[in-house]
């Protein structure tokens, strides 16, 4: 089968994926649901054909201002499918970047969900005058101006009934140079600045950097990055083409909870999260001195059975056995605290501490750093399950070339970086000298490449 080269690709292959596979988990009614892939692209389509039948034409701009969900999800890829371009909103932005955002991308639709998101944008939707239509992503809304989800999708049913092959028809013309998003990054002074990624700089990131972790469809995630970071938005996407299974935390506050009910097989997160677990942790232990010693002893060996895996080696016989009763007692209570079946997590977004870091390694909890930017469509270097070091952001990923400025400046040359800033000319310029991105961080190459 030939691999997509479009997200449209991704979400046409769906069809042909095994029915028994679950394409999606979340929560409703406080049970775990879920749907195959046959139901779930039956939902991406019907949104698509929704959106059509609200006017919606290729090319044009739709807002997404929400928490992570499975309708943020559906809605992300039945814009795709229809050939129109996402735009993410931070949900809890400022009304001011709020619309600033809508007005700049001339988005023409917002969805989003009534709980904090719909009533920000209530501050600024007299400034807003371009917003045709509001669709929230909850079954019910005080606002009867409003489409609620359960509306939304009887709207995409009745034009799929009269237009049976229309979305797939758009969704299969779609080409790598067609954009796929803006997503607007908070700079820390001035407004912020819209990256265009097309289809092509989506593609070249997940077919290279998940196979590379090791990632195939029998894997789990758990979902709870905001989509309007690029490294959740990836996850969502490399779900889509790689066709693992993406479970939808019920929030950041019960990831905790929700990481043994899905028990993913891999994580992808930010330093917070695992900051957050660590600290949790030794504040368990720390008025007990009877289990801090038995912990202190069973984390040493833990990081003795680290030091031989990152080398390769053989692990000697009297350190097997400490280390199977080390788990017994202590390590492997934390490797359950994560669902008991994580192969590896990727953090980004900002350095996480070596000590964290080494500290999960000697629990079992393998935690892999990756560098890159919203420009480059998320890593362009990362540590793998098979070649890591901890304090490195690892090697580049596929076709990726980089170099050190004599400033010390990381440059890029790839298809992950960005086409260009919306609207923004003068800024894009100052980015590029000679088909090479500056990243504007400074870095060093090791001895071994990474």
């Amino acid at each position: 089968m030939t691999k997509p080269t479009t997200l449209g690709q991704s979400i046409l292959s769906m069809r042909s994926r095994n029915p028994h596979n679950v394409a999606v988990q979340f929560k409703a009614n406080d049970s775990w649901k879920t749907k195959n892939w046959a139901e779930y692209y039956s939902d991406i389509e019907t949104v698509g054909c929704a959106l059509l039948s609200l006017g919606i034409k290729p090319g044009d701009r739709v807002a997404i201002m929400a928490n992570t969900r499975i309708e943020w999800s559906t809605s992300d890829l039945g814009i795709f499918g229809i050939k129109a371009v996402t735009v993410p909103i931070y949900q809890n932005n400022t009304p001011e970047d709020v619309e600033y955002i809508l007005n700049n991308s001339e988005a023409r639709i917002l969805l989003t969900e009534t709980r904090g998101p719909l009533k920000i944008f209530e501050t600024v939707k007299d400034k807003c005058p371009l917003i045709e239509k509001i669709i929230v992503f909850d079954e019910t809304c005080p606002n009867p101006e409003v489409i609620t989800w359960p509306r939304l999708l009887e709207i995409g049913k009745a034009y799929l009934a009269s237009h049976p092959s229309h979305f797939q028809e758009l969704c299969g013309s779609l080409k790598t140079e067609d954009m796929a998003t803006i997503l607007y990054t908070s700079g820390t002074t001035g407004r912020p600045k819209g990256v265009v990624m097309t289809h092509l700089q989506a593609i070249s990131e997940v077919s290279e950097a998940f196979p590379l972790c090791g990632a195939t469809e029998k894997d789990t995630s758990l979902s709870f990055l905001p989509y309007a970071h690029i490294l959740g938005r990836i996850e969502h996407w490399g779900h889509a083409y790689i066709g693992f299974t993406l479970a939808f935390a019920e929030s950041l506050e019960k990831i905790r909870g929700n990481l043994p009910e899905i028990r993913p097989t891999f994580l992808m997160s930010v330093p917070r999260i695992f900051e957050k677990i660590y600290a949790a942790v030794f504040a368990q232990i720390q008025t007990q001195p009877l289990k801090l010693k038995v912990f202190n002893w069973a984390l040493d060996v833990g990081k003795q059975v680290g030091e031989y895996k990152m080398s390769g080696q053989v692990l000697p016989l009297d350190l097997l056995l400490k280390y199977e009763l080390a788990r017994k007692l202590v390590l492997g209570k934390i490797t359950e605290a994560f669902g008991g079946r994580l192969r590896f997590a990727i953090s980004g977004g900002a350095p996480i501490s070596k000590e964290i870091a080494l500290f999960f390694h000697a629990a079992g909890i393998l935690i892999l750093e990756g560098y890159g930017l919203t420009e480059t469509t998320a890593a362009i270097t990362v540590n793998t399950p098979f070649n890591y070091r901890f304090g490195s952001v690892g090697r580049p990923i596929g076709e990726v070339k980089l170099k050190i400025a004599e400033d010390g400046e990381i440059l890029v040359k790839s298809d992950k970086v960005m086409k260009e800033y919306y609207k923004n000319p003068e800024a894009t310029k100052e980015v590029f000298t000679d088909g090479w991105f500056h990243t504007g961080d400074i870095g060093e190459l090791l001895p071994g490449g990474d």
